[in-house]
């Protein structure tokens, strides 16, 4: 498989995944730079993290977490949602918020 063909793999990968892009990229890789160069993957995207991880249905599980007795808890996504929005406040109420505090890539 040429690496052109790869890249085209990727990038089809994110549309099957389901992740939703701000924005569509231009390219999915500079095929012209070695993985050890860093180069840039999606050049020209935008993605919101937490809208992404987020977006499930209220009732399906977001994720399990394991408590120091080893225990298993499931969370919804409609739980994982309100313990956001209440961190989300607290933060405003105590002077933090993007535009006052967070800036570019911070």
């Amino acid at each position: 498989m040429e690496l052109r063909e790869s890249c085209e793999i990727l990038g089809l990968s994110a549309i099957v995944t389901g992740i939703e892009l701000g924005s569509s990229y231009e390219t999915v890789i500079d095929p012209s730079k070695r993985i050890c160069d860093f180069p840039r993957w999606f050049s020209g995207a935008t993605l919101n993290y937490t809208e992404n991880c987020l977006r499930g249905k209220d009732e399906d599980i977001a994720f399990i977490s394991a408590n120091l007795e080893c225990e298993l808890i499931s969370y919804t996504y409609a739980q994982f949602r309100d313990d956001i929005m209440r961190l989300a406040t607290a933060l405003r109420l105590h002077g933090w918020c993007y535009s006052a505090s967070l800036r570019g890539n911070d």
